[in-house]
């Protein structure tokens, strides 16, 4: 089972700290100087509470007087309401963004407009998704407004410009409640960064928080990881988990979030001081708390989850102003904030603490409920065995819009792998994205595989992350014991990060010419002939005075001559060439858009060159040689030839397929290199494959056996 709540941050080591950790005011001071330090404020400014929303109401409370009104997010809980309504100020609620469930610079300067009383705007930053914070703050300079960062979800969180979250606001809160981005299931902060001498600065607490409080906050970890465990012991409808938990919650010995005290004479402990310490020093740069999505029949589709093994008792947010039990005293416009209204009708979170292949089929669930921010069904993931013509056309579309792809991910290459025995299948994620994901029997294990794919928007981390769930829930479901798969991505820094915080592990063998060189076909005929090498432009004009002839052809006896002739070059160079089998099926499915080209002098064959053509380019696939070739220059009569035919056809790139790394000169593909080289095209590194383990102690085996052998082949 999977849980959002019941203390389900909290692992083993974390429940053991929460318990037995024990600090001094010592460990106070130490937070207070770090908090300083790092967010560039005076230690003296920065005090320690009993809760998230009493550092709320001190900020508040620093800025207004009674009957001011304060701007904030009307996607909220009522801690926020609360907080505000103790300073004696009322909420002006601001209608939410549905891209990142926060309002924006408009909201802000149309409200400030109509409601000039209001001298405070809270900026919250829903589940850690960055608001637009350089407009905001621009608008709450014209307006003369005090700017509060409320760090609850977004500790460490980076905005857009590139400033850390806590580094704008006048003043900054964080709270440590559960489930917050530093959680430590109660406990606040607040530092000013602009104060006025004319005010106390704030209440200086000095009191512990009751016996029972400081009970209930070392417990709850225990309390839930007991919850945890019994979830899994069900009678009937009956489920020893909610009895436990509605039992704690009738003895007192936990208690619901909403239901903390604001008492701004209540201190943070100094074990939790301590434990704060420890956990900022770590939170940096942080993703979102949770990803979030909109789906309709949400009790339904909870039902479901459930029923899945995903108890999902804690979504933010069921109600613009949430928990539902207070959502009447916040008095909340529902026709002024309608976006807010619909996010609480349709959100759905998963948690962040969970990486989305442990969620995989949750987020297959949500994807079958699932709408766009107009309440539209979006179109669920589908598998497809077969293609209609319809569906062949739009995946070419997909391929071809897309940049660096090629017929690793076409209708071919599923036949391809389909004739020789694997079991290709096409994957829809949705109208816009898909990939061709074949399954292989090895004798080391069954896995998945996709070349050169899928085929999607990688900055869409959205779209990212539910092709990769179901990508692994597939893998799962036929039994294969990890997947392995090469983007269509360049090899950069941030190209390798992006795919790692799947998360994923770079792959000990290559996944079809990932290191390769396009030749730009757009060039004139000159062009191309002065800008390969030097030596090998002699040897094309060689071989033209030496009258090599180069033909084309597809037929069942070039293959099988060519099949004769890969072989022997095999022997002599220590590859492993296709079978017939597999040449055959190549020739089936891709007609005439296979060509063997064969370089000829004197009538005696030199050369060949298996090239495959697609919309775009034309790839050289597989090639072979006789001994002549040692003497005489038929490759480089038979690449220019190809070069020219290419443009012939309008093809805009010509791809050599297969290079070695760089810097790697005793790599099996170092020589090979040098004679691709010299046509002058530009080098391209595709990511490197990667893999994501679905049997991890099988998966540990195969790679330790994987990377014995290419290190053996000099791979």
């Amino acid at each position: 089972m999977k849980f959002i709540a019941h203390a389900s941050q909290f692992g083993l080591k974390k429940t053991l700290r929460q318990l037995f950790t024990f600090g001094f005011q010592k460990d106070s001071e130490k937070l207070k100087s770090y908090i300083a330090e790092r967010y560039q404020v005076k230690a003296e400014n920065v005090a320690l509470y009993g809760s998230g929303r009493t550092a709320l109401y001190e900020a508040i409370k620093h800025f207004t007087k009674p009957g001011d009104k304060v701007a904030i997010t009307a996607l909220t809980c009522f801690a926020v309401v609360e907080a505000v309504r103790s300073a004696g100020c009322e909420p002006v609620y601001l209608d939410v963004n549905l891209e990142n469930l926060h309002f924006d610079a408009k909201a802000l300067e149309k409200a400030c407009a109509k409601n000039p009383e209001i001298k405070v705007v809270i900026v919250q930053n829903n589940l850690a998704y960055p608001c637009d914070i350089a407009s905001i703050e621009s608008v709450a300079r014209k307006y003369n407004l005090a700017l509060i960062e409320d760090l609850a979800h977004c500790i460490g969180m980076d905005y857009s410009d590139g400033r850390e979250a806590g580094t704008v606001g006048d003043a900054v809160i964080m709270s440590f409640g559960k489930g917050k981005s530093l959680d430590l299931i109660s406990g606040g902060l607040l530092f000013l960064r602009k104060t006025d001498k004319r005010k106390k600065s704030f209440t200086v607490p000095t009191n512990l928080p009751s016996l029972a409080d400081r009970f209930r906050t070392r417990l709850y970890p225990l309390f839930g990881a007991i919850t945890r465990a019994l979830f899994h012991l069900q009678i009937g409808r009956l489920n020893f988990g909610r009895l436990y938990t509605a039992f704690l919650l009738q003895t007192h010995q936990i208690q619901k979030s909403a239901d903390a005290k604001l008492d701004n004479s209540i201190r943070l402990t100094y074990w939790q001081a301590k434990l704060a310490l420890r956990d900022l020093k770590k939170i940096k740069h942080r993703t979102p708390l949770r990803r979030f999505y909109f789906v309709e029949n949400r009790e339904e589709l909870l039902k479901k989850l459930t029923a899945a093994g995903f108890i999902m008792d804690d979504i933010w947010y069921s109600s613009p102003v949430s928990p539902e039990r207070y959502y009447n005293q916040a008095n909340f416009n529902e026709k002024a904030c309608p976006n807010a209204v619909f996010a609480a009708n349709h959100l759905i979170n998963l948690p962040n603490w969970l990486n989305i292949f442990e969620l995989a089929e949750a987020r297959h669930l949500i994807n079958q409920y699932e709408v766009n921010t107009r309440g539209e069904k979006i179109t669920p993931f589908t598998t497809k065995k077969s293609l209609s013509e319809t569906e062949v056309e739009q995946i070419d579309a997909l391929r071809h819009a897309a940049s660096h792809t090629n017929f690793l991910q076409s209708k071919q290459w599923y036949e391809v792998n389909k004739s020789i025995g694997h079991k290709p299948i096409f994957l829809m994620f949705s109208e816009k994205s898909y990939c061709l994901a074949i399954i292989k029997d090895a004798k080391r294990g069954r896995f998945l595989e996709i070349p050169c794919g899928p085929i999607l928007d990688y900055q869409n981390r959205n779209e990212l992350e539910l092709a990769m769930a179901e990508i692994y829930r597939y893998a799962k479901q036929n039994n294969c014991v990890f997947v392995r798969f090469r983007p269509n991505l360049e090899e950069t820094p941030e190209n390798r990060t992006l795919i790692e915080s799947l998360p994923s592990l770079s792959a000990s063998y290559f996944l079809h010419a990932e290191n390769t060189i396009f030749v730009d076909l757009t060039q004139s005929e000159e062009d191309l002939l002065k800008n390969m090498r030097r030596q090998t432009r002699y040897e094309v004009r060689r071989s033209e005075k030496l009258n090599f002839k180069v033909k084309k052809s597809n037929t069942p006896e070039i293959l099988r001559e060519f099949h004769q002739i890969q072989a022997e070059t095999a022997k002599r160079q220590g590859f492993i060439p296709p079978r017939r089998k597999d040449l055959n099926a190549y020739a089936k499915a891709f007609g005439s858009d296979l060509q063997i080209y064969r370089a000829t002098l004197d009538g005696k064959p030199v050369a060949y060159g298996l090239v495959l053509t697609d919309a775009l380019e034309g790839d050289y696939f597989e090639a072979a040689s006789t001994e002549l070739n040692y003497k005489f220059p038929g490759a480089y009569a038979l690449q220019w030839h190809v070069m020219k035919d290419l443009k012939k056809q309008g093809k805009l790139r010509y791809n050599l397929w297969g290079i070695a790394p760089a810097g790697q000169k005793n790599h099996k593909f170092a020589g090979v290199t040098t004679f691709k080289s010299g046509f002058g095209g530009e080098k391209f590194d595709y990511l490197h494959a990667h893999d994501l383990p679905v049997k991890k102690l099988h998966y540990g085996l195969i790679r330790l056996v994987e990377d014995a052998r290419r290190k053996k082949r000099h791979l």
